[in-house]
């Protein structure tokens, strides 16, 4: 889930370059589809793995490590530094995300004086935050987690569980619920053509309504089944 909430920042400037015209998601879908496909299937290859090989209480918490003591040593130094590749390589795209959603959230709450050019200390006050402050943030939080605790089991449990299903599944579903809401709003003032939107952002059976509540049921289940895992781990 490290990467995916990134595609908005990334496919904006392809969004925004493309002529009006020729807005279709279709054509942007179809490569990210078979990027995000070629990753399941060599997470679903590694897991399958383990899991064959290895008995329960062998699996270390983070997969590749099972992999340490494997016979084509290239192999396991690559498997090894994987999560480490994986870390730097979307790390920037990360932080610049979290600088984003930050500077969104204090324009939100704050107003928006000072980016549209308001008073020349504001206007300031405003870049030096933008440029200095921001950053810092984002790189000092990350620094701070690795300092105060060694635990992978801890934080893939709370990151990778609760996190990352608020992340991947809850906030986008409620999202896309409320961007529904607006969107038939101003369909039925006629301030956008409802035909217009349907033929340029239909996803298929992902625009159907009913799905939006399986995603939200789903992602309920599984903080119910991580919870009792997580329970019972601590009763040992």
């Amino acid at each position: 889930f490290m990467c995916h909430h990134s595609l908005p920042s990334l496919l904006g400037p392809i969004l925004s370059e493309m002529p009006s015209e020729r807005l279709d998601l279709k054509r942007i879908a179809k490569p990210v589809a078979w990027a995000l496909c070629c990753c399941l299937l060599v997470y679903l290859l590694l897991n399958t793995v383990v899991a064959l090989r290895f008995k329960p209480e062998q699996i270390e918490d983070v997969i590749t490590l099972n992999f340490q003591n494997f016979r084509a040593h290239e192999v396991s130094v690559f498997l090894e530094l994987f999560p480490v590749c994986t870390l730097g390589a979307s790390f920037p795209i990360i932080a610049c995300t979290l600088r984003n959603n930050l500077q969104t959230l204090i324009l939100l709450s704050k107003g928006s004086t000072a980016q549209q050019g308001g008073a020349g200390k504001a206007a300031g006050a405003w870049r030096f935050v933008e440029k200095v402050v921001m950053p810092l943030v984002v790189l000092i939080l990350p620094l701070m987690v690795a300092y105060v605790t060694q635990n992978v089991e801890m934080l893939v449990s709370i990151t990778g569980s609760y996190g990352g299903c608020a992340i991947e599944f809850i906030i986008p579903t409620l999202l896309v619920m409320a961007a529904r809401k607006k969107i038939a709003g101003y369909a039925q003032s006629g301030e956008v053509s409802g035909m217009m939107l349907q033929s340029k952002f239909s996803m298929g059976v992902l625009s159907k309504p009913f799905v939006v509540y399986l995603i939200l049921g789903w992602s309920a289940l599984c903080l119910i089944l991580v919870t009792i895992n997580n329970m019972e781990k601590l009763d040992k």
